[in-house]
């Protein structure tokens, strides 16, 4: 009979999960989120909330779990042991991985310990431990049949905890041995990895079951698995489809395709961000209190998901090491849904989905290096992107709100990519110019004993004509006039040559210098620093 409940059941996943998440080339990597899909239809059942009968127990060392295995029948697990402990080496490395996991969130993340569950099992020797006086967190291992990694399974009771009016019990199943084909980890490392992903979602209900943000409890547990487990890298396989997919809003990612995001969280240094998020989740949306969780040490939402799009654009080739996701290199290089010509295209405006992320190749029509100032104007100022391009100067480029960057493009084709960021409720949209007024130089802090005795200027003309230079010192003092041999310039971007050491009026002393460029009608103006 039980295998039959089992079968329907996760039968149920596999219908469920087709329609929810499309995805049905791959696994489900876990069953929780699954449930919370029927949950939302109306459609559990009594079965499938039924506890697996097993044939034995374990008490773990600390008293905090309860682990039901079997060593007969279809649910059986390999009975070798090689262990102190003088149990099946499957449900010790079991107990490591809840134990690692377990205070890792309460220790390290300072969650407090999830409710015990109503169910009691008495001690009745013969490998059949039971509860202690204070309860144990029931684990159960039986045969999952390669359909799901595992599935944590919550019970209707509403508990009041110090920390939440809406907290529920649950407990946890897991496969027998993750030998099945279609999983993309096997062995040890698929029970490490689900252990971690599951157990977090036993803290999870501890401060509530909100069916509407199922990617918010996915989210947290599939980064969670690599934060305890970073070689197993499972959860690589299914973010790699967020970077397949052109764009995804955290919201309609199922969670794991954006697992990712959780580094982005975890970057901010705060230990305890992780729990004050599920704090504010009790009475909060997803969104709203991930918000306010941030801002209480500094950041925002919005600042977080500017910084995801930077860091989704350093992946694959394009990663850079020590900077960004600790698996950047291994994820693919994100998928663009179009490309800004620069400067051919300008002006533009790209329209950005709510809360989602457009992502851009940079194309680039000049002859060679070229420098650019680009104006970024989002429609609504918590609107921002990152530019990166491949050997300047900075890994990547933020802008946010209304602002000019300075960007130099080392040659022409395909030159960058870049993330348009919209982390608010309603579609917006971000126009991109070019700014024709301000002159830049390189290098700005101009050193002519590493330099030369030259400087780079970079501008662009309005009309093609003849250019004159003049040099100012900070006194307003002539130190130099040049007029680059009467040769006329086309219009458009440029990159002049302007000789300081020789052509001035003695030798310049260190200090701030103002340039004049005049050309036809237009005058452009720029600054900087001479040090020897």
């Amino acid at each position: 009979m039980k295998r039959i409940i089992l079968y329907i059941s996760l039968s149920l996943f596999l219908f469920f999960t087709k329609d929810t998440f499309a995805q049905p080339d791959k696994p489900v990597k876990c069953g929780f989120s699954v449930l919370m899909e029927q949950a939302k239809l109306g459609k559990i059942t009594a079965a499938q909330m039924q506890r697996p009968s097993l044939q034995y127990r374990y008490l773990t060392q600390d008293s905090v779990f309860l682990i039901h295995y079997s060593l007969e029948g279809g649910d059986a697990i390999d009975p070798t042991s090689t262990n102190s402990q003088g149990i099946p080496d499957w449900v010790y490395e079991a107990e490591k991985a809840l134990h690692k996991s377990y205070f890792t969130l309460v220790d390290s993340m300072g969650f407090p310990p999830p409710p015990m569950d109503s169910q009691s099992y008495p001690d009745e020797g013969d490998r059949r431990d039971g509860d202690p006086s204070g309860g144990a967190r029931d684990i159960y291992i039986h045969d999952l049949s390669g359909s799901i990694y595992g599935i944590t399974r919550w019970e209707d009771e509403v508990i009041k905890t110090p920390t939440s009016d809406m907290a529920r019990a649950s407990y946890t199943e897991i496969d027998n041995d993750y030998v099945e084909a279609n999983y993309y980890t096997h062995g040890v490392n698929a029970l490490r990895a689900t252990i971690a992903h599951e157990l977090f979602h036993q803290f999870h209900l501890a401060y509530t079951l909100k069916l509407e943000d199922v990617w918010w409890y996915e989210i947290s547990s599939s980064w969670f698995e690599d934060l305890v487990y970073p070689a197993v890298n499972d959860y690589i396989q299914y973010v790699s489809s967020y970077f397949a997919s052109q764009s995804q809003p955290l919201h309609t990612s199922g969670g794991y395709k954006t697992a990712h995001y959780g580094y982005i969280l975890n970057s901010y240094n705060e230990p305890t961000v992780w729990s004050d998020i599920w704090a504010n989740f009790v009475t909060e949306r997803a969104y709203p209190a991930i918000d306010h969780a941030l801002k209480d040490i500094g950041y925002s939402f919005a600042g977080s998901y500017r910084k995801f799009g930077a860091w989704n654009l350093l992946t694959g080739s394009r990663a850079i090491n020590g900077y960004g996701y600790p698996d950047a290199a291994e994820y693919p290089e994100i998928t663009t849904s179009g490309a800004i010509t620069i400067p051919d295209s300008l002006p533009v405006a790209r329209s950005i989905p709510a809360r989602d992320i457009l992502y851009q190749d940079l194309m680039h029509t000049g002859v060679g290096l070229e420098h650019y100032r680009l104006n970024f104007n989002p429609l609504d100022a918590r609107g921002g992107g990152s530019i990166a391009i491949p050997g300047s100067t900075n890994p990547v480029d933020f802008f946010l709100g209304k602002q000019t960057l300075s960007l130099t493009f080392p040659k022409s084709g395909m030159a960058g990519v870049g993330a348009l960021v919209n982390p608010v409720v309603d579609t917006t949209s971000i126009s991109i110019s070019q700014e024709k007024k301000i002159v830049t130089f390189f290098p700005n802090t101009y050193v002519p004993a590493e330099h030369g005795n030259n400087i780079q200027i970079y501008t662009v003309l309005n009309e093609a004509g003849p250019i004159r230079a003049d040099l100012f010192d900070v006194t307003g003092r002539r130190v130099l006039k040049y007029n680059f041999g009467g040769q006329a310039f086309d219009s458009g971007p440029i990159q002049l040559t302007l000789p300081i050491e020789g052509q001035s009026t003695g030798k310049l002393s260190s200090g701030v210098y103002f340039l004049r460029l005049d050309a036809g009608n237009q005058t452009q103006t720029g600054k900087f620093v001479l040090i020897r």
